[in-house]
């Protein structure tokens, strides 16, 4: 379930492995990390979009954590992150993957054909300490962050006091 936390932004605390996140903008959306879930990254691209009006614009990973990037891909946008997580994702093995997919597998056997067939995608843009996304006049900035993972980053709205930190934050779990 998608909860609005301000008038443009979305969060969601119902996928396994991840929070999500959604920022509406003129014309798009930008997504805060990714569903680990094939499944559920389809459900939360289309919700996305219904919200939004229109596509996903990016996906902003928090960090490179496999969970985050594993289906990012499918949310079919241009995946944004810093280049410190960017050059982790980058050294991650087709060995590390296939044990990813196989973890996942074994704990949500009804996803595993779907896991099997997913491609990683990598993200194609990178950057050191901020970067401002624009669309229609709106502004996003994600800063890099000393976070629970080389590389964090964090997409703070200044304008309506919204963080999204990816496992920065945390309640009722650890990092």
């Amino acid at each position: 379930m998608m909860h609005r936390v301000a008038p443009n932004g979305y969060a969601s605390l119902d996928y396994p492995g991840a929070n999500v996140g959604l920022i509406v903008l003129p014309g798009g959306a930008i997504a805060v990390d990714a569903p680990a879930l094939p499944a559920d990254a389809w459900a939360w691209r289309q919700q996305a979009m219904d919200t939004a009006g229109g596509p996903i614009l990016y996906v902003v990973l928090t960090d490179a954590h496999p969970d985050r990037l594993l289906c990012a891909g499918l949310l079919g946008a241009p995946i944004v992150t810093t280049r410190e997580a960017y050059e982790q994702a980058a050294g991650y093995t087709d060995g590390y993957w296939r044990s990813v997919v196989d973890g996942w597998s074994r704990r949500y056997p009804a996803a595993a054909r779907e896991l099997a067939d997913t491609r990683v995608a990598l993200p194609e843009i990178m950057f050191s300490s901020r970067i401002t996304l624009s669309k229609g006049g709106s502004d996003v900035t994600v800063e890099q962050v000393n976070g629970a993972a080389p590389g964090s980053a964090w997409v703070y709205l200044s304008d309506s006091n919204v963080l999204f930190a990816g496992d920065t934050v945390t309640t009722q779990t650890h990092p």
